[in-house]
């Protein structure tokens, strides 16, 4: 046989872009790798082809183009270039001005030479083409023999061929989509048409000559029981003799090929067959299981069917693993075990941009990476099985079986084939479908296939209260009309894969409850953690299927977006900013306002793109690394993922994987394959260069580190873990507790591994002297154990810190250690004596019980008593209501305290502030010397016992969308709720800017609400506890102490102190602090506040060492050099905000989130600082170089949240220095509700819906 290539060895390490500058380019190769058995032979015509790709302006035509015209080399399989260079990772030998425009090819030519063996004649000849992209037109010595059109298979050459000669094979392959259009489906909601185009471009797939017998086993597929141990040989038939009686032989070799087992047949004819297939089952009692931990076991089967005593025809060996896998209840089972599925969202096989992904050695590594990190599953990231979709498959499943990995695979989308309802548009489907499953069904790694992409789901299927249950209808005609038909497009391809593939269940890719599986793209926007490691509580105990987050927000990037509605956030291009430290200051308080080299990039890009619509894309790419982003994610993922796998979750693959390790200094470019000229006869994908690609997919080791999440993710996703959980619920973190008290926790135990764990547990308190708890405890694979322990805390014991720590050792020599820490705070100390009962306003009783508890003396009171005369008056918690008459307080003016406990948003509302309602688990002291507070350092704020019951655990919301309510007169959607357990807070008050307000704590979002605000009018104060310390459902020692300080400090709290001011400033200052509602305005006053805009401004360095106040704001460089002379003054330009030192009292309830701004600006500084307290003689200066009006809210939407909090910096700065501030606050206690109480009440800035952090939004 003569060959385009003469190899020569040597030559294997001749640099493949210098072939072509050879004189004599002959270089050889082997001759096909051919597969033999009595009947059939089969060849592997991969390697290198000729190849001529047609540019755009040359014409289609049967006849390629003449030699001498570009011709040269290319492999196949092989993906086409993307342009030009070492980063394809398949280089075609081409003559360099072949090369121009390569990612433009539409059509290429494809040559090479074959010869069927002398001994075929009467037998059949196929060219079989595993994979192709789109449609090949197949020529034989230049005659038209067919057409063969994605995603492959055969085509006969029988007429064509000359057995025993040399004969030329040409293809012509046309890379265009065999639509005009597609679909990207994001969910249902979200539905993009785009134009079709193919990205993977090429013969991808295997390429075989095949010499067959016309009577003959067409394929078969070996079915496994590991329940009955038994196996079954389900064959398609081709060419039986109607009459004949047949008989099937299997022969079953073990890896080392040596023969472990055979199997016959009953005696079957043609007509016994059933859709071309005909079945027979036998026992196998012994058979070595394949699974995760033995993935060796992998047996070979080759069928002989027979008639008459003779051989009919012999099969090619086919590899298969003897397992099982279904569905239990909510369980997933492989092999009778319980298995869960931590899964990767893997780019293999269809990164069109890095093909060398999808070879056999690309795959084996990943999988071997993926498992150091946990996870045991991977899904494809092609959501559609089209043309380009995917390269070479047949690689990654390979690895697949020999590494023990496991995976689904993505069948056709049924959007692409319209209504499948009928019946021709099921039998397309069928038919795509039924090719893939049937080329791959012998994998025992694929153990699902998928299909329906985000198209089958609502975002109801959220609600924690339905997860793993039945399908509730949409009330929403709309909704019914989007879902109902893509429900019922997935049960009619369901039906149709059940039929082609019994063994693996299929699912719709984030579904909600359908065909027997719950499947959800899960993004819970901020949901809190704790919230989220609740969230399938009800799930574990009622779910009927297995629930599976195919896509698990973290919380998701896009979640850090401003953006929620109209249009979907990755298709939208609209106004819109980053919340990365807003949103990260719940968890981290003051810190996460620090500009980090990262931060300041990505307000460079915010900066430059003004208020211009902008795509989330170019702000999430920086946006998604940024390190306090990525803490985040972290710390939400050790909270959320144990608790998830503990509640039996099936399947969770948690997004954002990009974020999972950080790129290393340094170049890493593409690295040539060593073996790009080996074996190319053979199948298999032989790229020639191996491209970078993520930490899973690079070919540089060294490319990547772990970033923090990629760290917790390895910690928590390996198969056995263990820590300390809470007491009642092994979710809560429950800390604080008293001296002599007992602790109560639970052990939790996970055992993911494929056999039986024996582990052995010890349990102490460092530093106490207290007994430790050992124990040993044996848990089944796929099973939890939970251990409740007790330990007691020393009578003695000193307030403090202390470290409760656990050690696991594992029978496999594995260890786990986890540790917790416990706060000990000191005893309550006695209630003063009382001069008087409080007087208690309390019609639920609620607080009444909290006093009885306290020893506080009160008498009840009705809302029409007087209270004339009475000095300390308790508001009941929910003793107020939206819209009865409240009682009248004008007494506060002429000193009447007034602790108001926990309300309702609805009457917070009413009385005009802004409100959220949001489970705060963690609050931070703003002003850590009053007494309210005294005790009580900022860990003991945070995860209380038990949970809050002001609102209700869960929504009372269950329809198909997200969940409704009204949010200063815009109806918004919120996530759902999931349990309190931990709240400290959850009627939240905004921090407002008009009154003589002063936040005490706070918390959450840009750290802008104030559960604990004190208010002072007059005489008198009144003090709102929004945090939760009565109605807990468990006794909270911090609680209590909280509780017990306010009432002790509303009764004994001093007469507020005023002082007076003056205004050095501009009109469009003064005109600012008008606004204010300022109160105390005189010529000689103690306090003088400046503004920007005076003519002139005096020397009052004098006027401050004498005792006076000055409060400078915004003042410029030059103007605050006249009033401060003295001081060390310089102009910042173009800087961002600045971090703070809050201590001093003239900064009390400020926190740097509201020092924050999200630009750059030029200002005024002293000592370097942009906000300045400077104690000068026996007074004070305090400077702020940034007012309200330099962030203008109207021209830049991002600067929205900086105004509201600049202006409540300013405005908590002129009440620190005791400048009163009228408001409407006593007249809405004495008045009627009024209409849209919100605004005009103690804020400067209208609400839009786009103000509200926790609008909800599914991604």
């Amino acid at each position: 046989m003569r060959f385009f290539f003469c190899l020569a060895a040597a030559l294997a390490a001749i640099s493949l872009s210098s072939l072509l500058a050879a004189a004599d380019f002959s270089l050889g190769l082997d001759a096909p790798f051919t597969e033999h058995s009595t009947t059939r032979e089969r060849q592997c015509l991969n390697g290198l082809w000729r190849f001529r790709p047609l540019s755009p302006d040359e014409k289609l035509s049967d006849a390629p183009p003449a030699a001498g015209t570009g011709w040269g080399y290319f492999k196949v399989p092989g993906v086409w270039p993307q342009g030009g260079g070492r980063t394809n990772s398949f280089q075609p030998l081409l003559p360099p001005e072949m090369m121009k425009n390569a990612a433009s090819w539409h059509t290429a030519w494809y040559r090479r030479s074959f010869t069927v063996p002398a001994g075929a004649q009467g037998k059949q000849v196929l060219l079989d083409i595993e994979q192709l992209q789109t449609r090949a037109t197949v020529y034989v010595d230049g005659k038209k023999a067919g057409e063969i059109v994605f995603p492959g298979g055969k085509l006969e050459l029988t007429p064509y061929v000359a057995p025993g000669n040399e004969q030329t094979l040409e293809i012509r392959l046309s890379a265009v989509p065999l639509a005009e259009e597609h679909y990207v489906v994001m969910d249902g909601n979200n539905v993009t048409k785009v134009a079709a185009k193919v990205k993977n471009k090429g013969i991808t797939g295997d390429v075989f000559l095949e010499t067959v017998p016309a009577a003959r086993i067409d394929g078969t597929h070996f079915i496994t029981s590991v329940r009955s141990r038994s196996i079954t040989f389900a064959s398609e038939y081709a060419g039986l003799v109607p009459g004949r009686t047949y008989t099937v032989r299997a022969e079953i070799f073990d890896r080392d090929g040596k023969a472990v087992r055979s199997f016959d047949s009953p005696p079957f004819t043609a007509k016994e067959l059933k859709g071309g297939r005909f079945a027979f089952t036998a026992a196998w009692p012994d058979p070595q299981l394949w699974d995760l931990d033995t993935p060796q076991n992998l047996y070979t089967a080759k069928l002989t069917l027979r008639s008459g005593g003779e051989t009919v025809d012999e099969t090619l060996p086919e590899r298969f693993g003897f397992r099982e896998f279904g569905i239990d209840g909510q369980n997933y089972m492989l092999n009778g075990s319980v298995i869960h599925l931590r899964a990767y969202h893997l780019p293999n096989y269809s990164a069109f941009w890095m093909p060398d992904k999808a070879s056999k050695e690309s795959a084996l590594e990943a999988y071997r990476r993926l498992r150091e990190l946990g996870f045991n599953f991977s899904i494809s990231r092609n959501y559609n099985f089209a043309e380009g979709e995917t390269n070479y498959l047949r690689g990654s499943f390979e690895a697949a079986d020999e590494s023990g990995h496991l995976h689904s695979v993505s069948l056709p989308h049924p959007w692409q084939f319209g209504d499948l309802t009928v019946k021709e548009n099921a039998d397309r489907f069928e038919a795509m479908a039924g090719y893939l499953i049937r080329k791959y069904r012998n994998h025992p790694s694929i153990i699902l296939w998928v299909t329906n992409h985000n198209h089958g789901g609502a975002w109801g299927d959220q609600n924690p209260l339905r997860l793993g249950g039945e399908y509730k209808r949409a009330d929403s005609e709309g909704e019914v009309r989007m879902k109902e038909p893509s429900r019922r497009n997935f049960l009619a391809a369901q039906e149709r894969v059940a039929k082609l593939d019994p063994t693996r269940p299929v699912y719709s890719h984030a579904s909600g409850s359908l065909g027997g599986h719950y499947s959800l793209n899960c993004y819970l926007n901020w949901a809190p953690a704790q919230e989220r490691s609740d969230w399938l509580e009800t799930f574990c105990a009622k779910g009927k299927y297995p629930l599976s987050f195919v896509e698990w927000g973290l919380p998701h990037i896009a979640s850090f977006s401003s953006y929620r509605w109209p249009k979907f956030i990755w298709a939208a291009n609209d106004v819109m900013t980053v919340w990365d430290a807003e949103y990260a200051a719940d968890l981290y308080g003051d810190s996460a306002a620090e500009w980090t080299p990262e931060r300041e990039k990505l307000l460079d890009k915010l900066v430059a793109l003004g208020d211009r619509p902008t795509s989330w894309h170019t702000l999430s790419s920086i946006a998604g690394r940024l390190p306090g982003v990525i803490r985040l994610q972290a710390d939400y993922f050790r909270d959320n993922l144990p608790a998830m796998r503990a509640w039996n979750i099936g399947l969770l693959l948690p997004w954002d994987d990009y974020a999972f390790y950080a790129p290393n200094p340094g170049t890493f470019g593409a690295v040539e394959n060593p073996g790009r000229l080996e074996r190319l006869n053979r199948p298999g994908l032989v790229p020639d260069f191996f491209n970078w690609g993520d930490y899973i997919l690079t070919a540089h080791k060294g490319q990547f580190r772990l970033s923090p999440l990629g760290e917790a993710i390895k910690e928590w996703n390996q198969p056995l873990i263990a820590w300390i959980g809470g007491g009642k619920s092994f979710t809560t973190k429950e800390h604080v507790y008293l001296p002599g008290e007992t602790v109560e926790k639970q052990l939790v135990i996970l055992n993911d591994t494929r056999k039986p764990a024996e582990c052995s547990y010890e349990l102490w308190i460092r530093k106490v002297n207290a007994p430790a708890i050992r124990g040993k405890v044996t848990i089944g694979p796929g099973r939890k154990a939970v251990i409740p322990v007790k330990t007691f805390l020393p009578a003695s014991l000193a307030p403090g810190s202390y470290e409760l720590a656990a050690n696991f050792r594992f029978d496999n020599g594995e260890r786990r250690r986890h540790a917790f820490r416990i706060d000990v705070m000191s005893p309550l100390p006695p209630s003063p004596a009382a001069a008087q009962p409080v007087a208690l306003y309390d019609p639920k009783g609620m607080t009444a019980k909290l006093l009885d508890e306290l020893k506080i003396p009160y008498r009840r009171i009705s809302r029409s008593t007087s209270l004339k005369g009475v000095k300390t008056l308790v508001i009941g918690r929910e003793a107020l209501t939206a819209a009865e008459p409240l009682p009248n307080l004008d007494a506060v003016r002429d000193g009447l305290n007034v602790l108001v406990f926990e309300q309702p948003t609805a009457v917070l509302e009413r009385l005009g502030f802004r409100y959220n309602e949001y489970g705060l688990r963690r609050l931070f002291p703003r002003d850590a010397a009053h007494p309210a507070l005294a005790g009580l350092p900022g860990e003991l704020l945070a995860d209380w016992r038990g949970e809050a019951t002001l609102l209700a655990p869960y929504l009372d919301y269950d329809q198909f969308f997200c969940p409704e309510w009204q949010w200063c007169g815009f109806k918004n959607t919120r996530v759902w709720r999931c349990r309190n357990r931990g709240t400290v807070a959850q009627a939240l008050i905004e921090k407002p800017s008009i009154g003589n307000f002063t936040p005490l704590a706070d918390g959450g979002f840009a750290l802008q609400y104030a559960p604990l605000l004190e208010y002072k009018e007059g005489r008198g104060r009144i003090l709102f506890c929004q945090v939760e310390v009565t109605g807990r459902t468990e006794p909270e020692p911090a609680a209590k102490r909280l509780a017990a300080n306010l009432l002790d400090y509303i009764r004994r709290a001093e007469i507020p102190h005023y002082r007076s001011f003056r205004i050095i400033a501009g009109p469009e200052f003064q005109a600012f602090l008008s606004s204010l509602k300022l109160e105390g305005e005189q010529p000689d006053a103690d306090v003088i506040v400046a503004g920007p805009g005076a003519k002139s401004y005096p020397d009052l360095t004098g006027s401050v060492e004498s005792g006076k106040t000055v409060l400078a704001f915004g003042l410029s460089e030059a103007e605050l050099g006249q009033l401060l002379p003295q001081l060390d003054i310089a102009t910042a330009k173009n800087r961002p905000s600045q971090m703070a030192d809050l201590s001093a009292p003239e900064l009390r309830g400020i926190s740097n989130l509201d020092t924050a701004f999200q630009t750059r600006l030029d200002y005024a500084t002293v000592d370097g600082r942009e906000l300045t307290v400077k104690k000068i003689g026996k007074g004070t200066a305090v400077i702020v170089g940034v007012i309200p009006s330099m962030l203008n809210p109207e021209e830049f939407f991002r600067l929205r949240s900086s105004f509201r909090r600049r202006t409540f910096l300013v405005s908590q700065i002129l009440r620190n220095a005791g400048i009163a501030s009228g408001s409407a606050l006593l007249e809405r206690f004495s008045s009627q509700p009024v209409k849209d109480p919100w605004l005009g009440s103690y804020y400067l800035q209208n609400p839009i819906a786009g103000d509200d952090p926790y609008r909800y939004y599914h991604w």
